[in-house]
This record gives C-alpha cells, sequence and structure tokens, in this order.
C-alpha cells in the first residue's frame, strides 16, 4: 500500500505540475494578446487650443502691416519731397518781384513762377545776375545773338526794325557810360531792358551792358498779382 500510495502521489504531482505549466503559459499568451491589442500607454497630449492664442497673432499680424504701410508712407513723402526739391532747384522757382522798374507789366509785390530751362527769345522777361546788382534783376530780352541794336529817336531798332513795344509807355534812350551803338550782339548774348525805360537799371548802363546767358537764372512763365490786381 505504500508503494502503490507514493506512486499516485507521484504521478498526482506531475499531472499537477504538468498542468500548471499549461496553465502558465495559457495565462503568459492571453496576457501577450492582451497587451498586443491594447494601445501603447503613451501620454496622450490632451490639451486644446491656447486661450488668447489668435488674439495675439491677429494684434502682431496687424502690427506688422501698419509698420510696413508706415515704411512705405515714409519713403513716399521722401520722394514727393526731393522730386519738390528737385523741381524748384533745376526747373521752376518761385520770386517775388521788388521795385517798379517792369510797370505797368509786372508791379512791386507781384509773385512770379520762373522757368530754368530752354533757350531764350527776344520778348522772354527773364530773371538774371549782373554785377552791377546785388540783387537779381528782372528784365525783357529785346534782342539776341547776332542782333544789331540801335537806340533812337526815342525807340529801339533792331537789326534795322523799329520795335513795337505796346507793353511800355515811356521813350527809350541811351544811358551815360553805356554801350555804343549800333552794337552787334555776339554767341551767348541778349539785350535787355526794363518795361519802365525812365527807371529801370538794364543793358544801356554800362554797369549792366550785355548780358551773357550765363547770368540768366530762368524766364518768367507765370505771374500772380499782388492784392489781387
Amino acid at each position: 500500500m505504500s508503494k502503490q500510495r507514493t506512486d499516485k502521489v507521484e504521478q498526482w504531482e506531475e499531472v499537477m505540475s504538468n498542468t500548471g505549466r499549461k496553465q502558465v503559459r495559457q495565462t503568459g499568451q492571453r496576457q501577450v494578446q492582451q497587451a498586443a491589442r491594447k494601445p501603447a500607454n503613451r501620454k496622450r497630449s490632451t490639451a486644446g487650443p491656447i486661450p488668447g492664442l489668435d488674439d495675439v497673432l491677429e494684434k502682431r499680424l496687424k502690427k506688422s502691416q501698419q509698420q510696413r504701410e508706415w515704411r512705405i508712407f515714409l519713403i513716399q513723402t521722401i520722394a514727393v519731397m526731393l522730386a519738390v526739391y528737385l523741381l524748384l532747384t533745376l526747373v521752376l522757382g518761385i520770386l517775388v518781384i521788388h521795385g517798379d522798374s517792369m510797370k505797368p507789366s509786372y508791379n512791386d509785390g507781384d509773385l512770379a513762377i520762373i522757368w530754368r530751362m530752354g533757350k531764350y527769345e527776344s520778348g522772354d522777361v527773364v530773371l538774371l545776375e549782373s554785377p552791377a546788382s546785388p540783387d537779381a534783376l528782372v528784365k525783357r530780352i529785346v534782342a539776341g545773338p547776332g542782333d544789331i541794336v540801335e537806340i533812337a529817336y526815342g525807340k529801339v531798332i533792331v537789326n534795322n526794325v523799329i520795335l513795337d513795344e505796346q507793353y511800355i509807355y515811356a521813350e527809350t534812350h541811351e544811358r551815360e557810360n553805356g554801350p555804343e551803338y549800333p552794337l552787334v550782339l555776339g554767341e551767348g548774348e541778349y539785350f535787355a531792358l526794363g518795361d519802365n525805360r525812365e527807371t529801370s537799371l538794364d543793358s544801356r548802363h554800362g554797369g549792366v551792358g550785355v548780358i551773357h546767358e550765363d547770368a540768366m537764372i530762368g524766364r518768367l512763365i507765370l505771374i500772380f498779382r499782388a492784392g489781387g490786381r
């Protein structure tokens, strides 16, 4: 009986041992399968949109746009100022008439616009520099390069033709220490007189004489009457 019991115990232990291993193996397989079916245990970001982010981005975008618009405005302003400066220094000029030497065509206090470019012709009213005056003079060209000028009988004669000067109301006479007539003008030389022949300091005077083209500042193209005259 003792041997049989011992054999049975051994058989029972062997069965239990096999059964245990089988159960462990099955349990391990189930755990592996369950682990394969389950998603990886990773941290998922559950954070939503950052509060106020859209407002911040919108403000930055608006600020950037404003800075860009300001730069464009600044560049345009500088360009306009530069253009105006070049226009007024190289092309146009503004002049206030002083004195009565150009009456009745131009009066003291009148505002004139000057055109600095181009050639000069007889009849042009010009602004010129002369050593006889500290200020620039406004005079009318009556003769140009190649012309022959004479003053006689109270008239201006150019190339043997008496000028029809309806813009003056006094006779024209020579001045002491003035040029000798007939006067032949060379290249780039002009003879200019004021419309008010009685008081004008012009080419009839020795201190002024013949006007060279280099002394011309520009010709008057537009006049604004002082006091709305």
